[in-house]
């Protein structure tokens, strides 16, 4: 049933409508190559429309991504995530928020890449941007100290890893 329904989907120019159907093919039924077919679909029309640098193409870039990384294809969903980023720097600027979710996607699959240090990197710029707009208390500068410690463990630092846990413990 889902690949008629999918061939009648892919015909669709309804973005709203395409952006959800990827969303549940991704997050409820985790059926990763029809999200990624959807998203491509997503970002084909929106490149036709709007251009190839409109920041409306960043949040398919970066949903992009992590349906790659889902996957397992870890190199292609770091361009993805990656042009996603380079976009919302040019619309954004470098440090609004928005960036540091992307960050932190960034970090994530360098992690899965075994780049540790990579990823250390990556977070500690979402940390950065989330601790100057939320304040230090908020749930995501707490998820941001959870990331860089699971990077230090990642690398053996268990003693800076400690440390950041302690932090978002505090």
């Amino acid at each position: 049933a889902l690949p008629i329904f999918m061939m009648k989907l892919m015909k669709s120019k309804d973005l709203d409508q395409l952006r959800l159907f990827a969303w549940l093919c991704r997050d409820k039924l985790d059926e990763f190559d029809h999200s990624l077919q959807i998203y491509r679909r997503i970002l084909l029309l929106q490149t036709k429309e709007l251009g190839d640098d409109h920041e409306d193409l960043a949040s398919t870039y970066l949903s992009i991504g992590l349906v790659l990384g889902a996957m397992g294809d870890t190199d292609e969903s770091l361009a993805q995530l990656e042009r996603a980023l380079e976009i919302q720097e040019g619309f954004l600027g470098s440090d609004h928020i928005e960036l540091a979710k992307t960050y932190g996607e960034i970090g994530r699959m360098l992690s899965k890449k075994g780049d540790f240090a990579g990823a250390l990197k990556q977070h500690e710029k979402a940390l950065e941007i989330r601790e100057t707009k939320l304040g230090r208390d908020h749930f995501l500068v707490i998820a941001s100290l959870q990331d860089i410690g699971r990077a230090h463990v990642e690398r053996g630092d268990f003693k800076s890893a400690e440390s950041e846990y302690r932090k978002a413990l505090k």
